[in-house]
């Protein structure tokens, strides 16, 4: 792993390539199972709670906080002078990539005015802080806090110098230049190849957008589509009009029937993150203005490639305009792996629905994930860069359980690599809740009461760009459903990730309905 610069790990155009390290993420989860996700550490040592010691080469990518105190201290390559030491909260607000409003008082005019502004109510740093010969930090003393610290361990230097007090201000200058790159206007046009058209596409039926021979990638995915005006059939539409795409092994494979396996499946609407929570976003990868979706997401491909519609409606499309942009390639890397998105859905989640939260939930323990919401299973060697999620908790008694949910990822069946979250809102960078935010790598909100931690539905988003996760033999990245799974509700989510091109032995694989499923692993 060589990195040439800072900005390098939020440059879309690096993603498609393997990640030759591991991520791990320290966090305050409950070790009993539980909902206590507060001020538990590795290791309490007088006043100091150990959050993370670790050696080797590598980088800290993410420390997010909803309610940070005490002090940081951060040690690097063995030092016993710590590279950081201050307040915890002022370390994450001066960070040069930090997001959220911070902790507040909720109901306090400042918490009113972050709402209305977007922010998230959690502290969030995305700065990298890279180490060569091994990290530790500890907070002190030993504050009950929430807290996440997403790092990754690398088999070779990455090739940046060590983190220090001094190399902030030079480090600024390259985190602005990734930040305008997230936020940057796209509406200029691209280099390279556009592959443009209109269609109707027929109840029952399917259009070939895009069949075009590599190597090539694919660096955007532009739809214009006008959803009828009635509700229930904009509705119906946009759970049924699908998008299906098709990268070299996904065509033929001797002896298998062509078309077997997408490597892209989902609903169009959900693949472009659109579960009614907002009219337009723009953010790292996705980006919606009114009836115009675009995905960012690299798209390497080697033989062919292979993009359609398919209408499982039984409604006709309105006209929909396309673009497709790509540049050839003169010789295909063998280095990339293949874009993948995976939709699925679960409409009975088996959950306890106990409606008592501090009495009767808090006290449920799930400590193996075993009945988790699956948002990716998948068996071969990729990695994870994001996904986004809708919980509709319309029909349990007690909403607020829904939200307080865990992610749980099990990576290659390595305990030590497991990441336990601390709760849904948590994992999409907000605090207390969910709330209107739209952010370059995360957002979400909640549907119903207003002010209320996560409403009647709420709706999440979060890419990893830095912080991805690889996998050599397979990944199970998963929502708990409820606290310790108490919720019964409808789930839905799309996966983005990458996968060394497919064969035999490299399958992704969706989740046998539950119950009866309206909703599924398409």
């Amino acid at each position: 792993m060589n990195i040439a610069s800072i900005a390098d790990l939020f440059d879309l155009g690096n993603l498609p390539a393997r990640k030759r390290f591991r991520a791990y993420m320290a966090s305050s989860y409950d070790r009993e199972g539980g909902n206590y996700d507060w001020g538990n550490y590795e290791q309490v040592i007088g006043q100091d709670g150990i959050v993370m010691d670790v050696d080797g080469p590598g980088l800290i990518t993410r420390i997010w906080s909803a309610n940070p105190a005490g002090a940081i201290r951060i040690y690097l390559d063995g030092s016993e002078s710590p590279a950081i030491d201050e307040p915890f909260e002022q370390f994450l607000e001066r960070s040069p990539l930090h997001w959220g409003a911070g902790w507040l008082r909720r109901g306090t005019p400042e918490i009113e005015a972050a709402v209305a502004a977007l922010k998230p109510l959690g502290h969030t740093s995305y700065c990298p802080i890279p180490f060569n010969n091994g990290c530790k930090i500890v907070l002190s003393p030993a504050p009950h806090v929430y807290y996440q610290v997403n790092y990754v361990l690398c088999d070779a230097p990455h090739g940046l110098p060590t983190f220090s007090a001094k190399t902030l201000e030079s480090l600024t200058s390259e985190l602005l230049l990734m930040i305008n790159r997230l936020t940057q206007c796209r509406d200029q046009s691209a280099v390279g190849e556009h592959a443009n058209g209109r269609c109707v596409v027929r109840a029952g039926e399917r259009h070939l957008m895009f069949d075009h021979s590599g190597p090539l990638t694919i660096s955007a995915l532009k739809v214009k589509l006008p959803w009828p005006g009635d509700e229930v059939k904009a509705k119906h539409l946009k759970e049924n009009l699908l998008i299906r795409a098709y990268w070299d092994e996904d065509l033929s494979i001797e002896g298998l029937p062509e078309r077997r396996r997408p490597s892209v499946k989902s609903p169009l609407a959900a693949f472009f993150m659109d579960f009614g929570a907002f009219e337009s976003y723009e953010t790292a990868a996705i980006c919606r203005r009114g009836m115009e979706y675009a995905c960012y997401f690299p798209m390497p491909v080697r033989k062919r490639a292979v993009i359609e519609l398919w209408n499982a409606s039984c409604l006709d499309t309105d006209e929909i305009e396309y673009e497709i942009e790509y540049t050839n390639q003169s010789v295909w890397n063998e280095d990339l792996c293949h874009f993948k998105a995976l939709y699925h859905g679960e409409d009975s989640t088996f959950g306890y629905d106990l409606g008592n939260y501090r009495d009767e939930v808090m006290y449920l323990r799930n400590q193996t994930g075993a009945h988790n919401y699956p948002i990716l299973r998948a068996h071969g060697a990729g990695h994870f860069v994001g996904c986004c999620f809708h919980v509709d908790l319309s029909e349990t008694p007690y909403h607020r359980a829904g939200g307080e949910a865990d992610e749980a990822v099990f990576v290659d069946d390595e305990p030590e690599r497991t990441m336990w979250g601390t709760g849904n809102e948590d994992y999409v960078n907000d605090a207390w809740g969910f709330h209107p935010v739209i952010a370059p790598l995360s957002g979400g909100r909640a549907f119903g009461a207003p002010n209320a931690f996560f409403g009647n539905a709420f709706f999440g988003y979060r890419f990893h760009l830095s912080d991805c996760v690889p996998f050599s033999r397979k990944i199970a990245f998963t929502l708990e459903h409820g606290s310790s799974n108490n919720c019964t509700g409808l789930y839905r989510s799309v996966a983005y990730y990458y996968m060394k091109p497919a064969g035999r032995n490299v399958f992704v694989d969706g989740v046998p309905p539950r119950r009866m499923n309206r909703y599924f692993s398409m």
